[in-house]
């Protein structure tokens, strides 16, 4: 049985080669990357905090379910001791701008059929109700904010399994970036009183509002509180929200196309050649895949037995 995701099916798109290999064997890692293992925490903590804890009680829970994948670099530690602070961070936001949603745990994964042997199979980050209907939540932990998810195939492969499951109830598809490193907080001036500096500094409104309640008790100055007032209604330098919406035709044709898809995988003739670009230098596979491409299989083969085979 082939089993389908959003993300297997944008690899798919991206390198037929790699994606094949990836289904038989498993390369060796000599330790999970950072990136990895940080989202892998963060998407547990965040399903801990729906379900009702802390940010810090999320993420302490979170990181001993990921911690035999932790990779142990200094890189590592950093992303670690960050991990609380960005759910936290991430919390508020969703309470000061986004307080029109209600966000819930996603509890029930989905699983369709597409031809005997292919399903297509996962589960959402989280949905968030509205009065208009049911977002599904794709939460991202990233370095730095990305565009162009208006015509990614995993999102559109992610709306396609939303309607699925929520039909017409479904209002869209919300994908939240969220960066890994805070902003700094305002600079502090000699006299004690807060820097109102709006081009000079590189914080945010949530970071700021934090160091205002700790400076100020009571009479907060009023070009403070103007300050404040501007930088709220600055873009947020660490989450980025982007609702998503696909139309009826683009869902029918997606099926379709996700129907030849199986068909192609599912194809004893299928001819699995790579797609060469930015992403070899990163492949797992990229020491077979040039063995092969330079007409030595041998060499190809001997390499990948090297790895785990994870399909008999």
């Amino acid at each position: 049985m082939i089993e389908l995701s959003a993300s297997s099916v944008a690899q798919y798109l991206s390198c037929r080669r790699r994606f094949r290999w990836s289904q038989i064997w498993q390369p060796p890692a000599i330790h999970t990357p950072v990136a990895l293992w940080f989202g892998k925490t963060a998407h547990r903590g965040f399903e801990l905090m729906l379900q009702g804890a802390s940010a810090a009680d999320a993420w302490r829970q979170a990181e001993r379910e990921e911690w035999g994948s932790f990779p142990g670099t200094p890189e590592a530690e950093e992303a670690r001791s960050s991990g609380p602070q960005v759910l936290n961070y991430l919390w508020e936001y969703l309470q000061e701008y986004l307080s029109e949603l209600e966000f819930c745990y996603s509890e029930t994964p989905f699983r369709f059929q597409l031809r005997e042997g292919v399903v297509f199979s996962g589960r959402f980050d989280a949905i968030a109700k509205h009065p208009d209907g049911i977002y599904v939540v794709d939460l991202k932990f990233v370095s730095q904010f990305r565009g162009g998810w208006d015509r990614d195939p995993q999102m559109t492969a992610y709306y396609w399994a939303a309607r699925k499951v929520y039909g017409d109830k479904l209002a869209g598809v919300l994908v939240l970036q969220v960066k890994k490193k805070l902003p700094d907080p305002p600079a502090i001036r000699a006299d004690g009183h807060i820097s109102t500096n709006r081009w000079q500094q590189r914080t945010s409104y949530l970071v700021a509002r934090r160091v205002v309640r700790e400076t100020y008790e009571v009479d907060v100055p009023l070009a403070v509180r103007e300050w404040l007032y501007w930088l709220r209604e600055q873009p947020d330098p660490v989450v980025r929200p982007e609702y998503l919406w696909r139309s009826l035709g683009q869902l029918q044709s997606w099926e379709r196309y996700m129907t030849a898809i199986a068909e192609e995988i599912a194809s004893p003739t299928t001819f699995w050649y790579p797609n060469p670009g930015w992403h070899c230098s990163t492949c797992p596979f990229s020491g077979p895949c040039l063995a092969l491409d330079d007409g030595d299989e041998e060499a190809a083969m001997e390499m990948l037995e090297s790895y785990v085979r994870v399909e008999v």
